[in-house]
């Protein structure tokens, strides 16, 4: 798989805005450069309910995710790998399934690697 997004691991900042109701939270490579207000990442991204649409608790959930993506990619690529060497290719039921489920699989790969291209 041709990488061109930011290296991970990725993490997630505390909340910034920290009000009751607004929560921003820069996602990208951990750092231990620069001052406290840098936020301890170099940002490739950001979770916000800056325009109030999502709750706090989906906001945090939203940086988790974006946080573990290269670290989901790279897991999805190996188990891919591994079933396509594993998969029985027969017509079975349970062998096409499989083969649906590699399908998948790569299909979202390809979608997170069309934005690199």
């Amino acid at each position: 798989m041709k990488q061109a997004h930011t290296n991970g691991p990725w993490a997630f900042t505390g909340s910034i805005n920290n009000t009751k109701t607004r929560v921003t939270y820069y996602i990208g490579k951990p750092t231990t450069t620069g001052s406290a207000t840098d936020h301890c990442v170099e940002p490739v991204g950001l979770a916000s309910n800056s325009r109030l649409s999502l709750s706090n608790e989906e906001c945090l959930a939203n940086a988790r995710l974006m946080a573990a993506a290269p670290e989901m990619l790279e897991a999805l690529a190996k188990l891919i790998a591994l079933a396509a060497n594993q998969l029985d290719q027969s017509a079975t039921h349970d062998g096409l399934e499989n083969c649906k489920a590699l399908a998948d699989a790569r299909r979202a790969i390809a979608k997170a690697a069309e934005a690199n291209q």
